[in-house]
């Protein structure tokens, strides 16, 4: 099941941050994603066929348990990542974000789409 609007205003550019997405199946119960693959994209807008960053289950993705048993998809984003997306003219820039579950099965379920928005950092 889809969670929209995975919105997270309050992030700063080449900051460290792990994104929490609970997942769900379509019963509205915890997804057990043990053997599952994920990926999450961050592009400009939802249009673009770039990613600026990517993750997936062999870099940066991992699963947690959160209400049921590795029901929680987290993405670890490390400074690198995000350090030179915003330019010296931006206080802010508003970028898309989407995450995709492969379970065993070979089914692909989005599981989050939203924006976050990257502030420039003073330092």
């Amino acid at each position: 099941m889809t969670k929209e609007d995975q919105n997270i205003e309050k992030f700063y550019a080449g900051d460290n941050k792990i994104i929490k997405i609970p997942v769900v199946d379509e019963d509205g119960q915890p997804f057990d994603m043990t053997s599952a693959t994920a990926e999450w994209v961050l592009k400009e807008n939802p249009w673009d066929t770039t990613a600026l960053i990517s993750k997936s289950t062999a870099s940066g993705i991992t699963f947690s348990s959160f209400q049921g048993t590795n029901d929680q998809v987290e993405i670890a984003l490390v400074p690198a990542d995000t350090a030179t997306l915003i330019t010296e003219e931006q206080d802010g820039k508003r970028f898309y974000h989407e995450c995709e579950v492969t379970d065993t099965g070979g089914k692909v379920a989005t599981v989050a789409t939203g924006y976050i928005t990257i502030k420039r950092s003073a330092t």
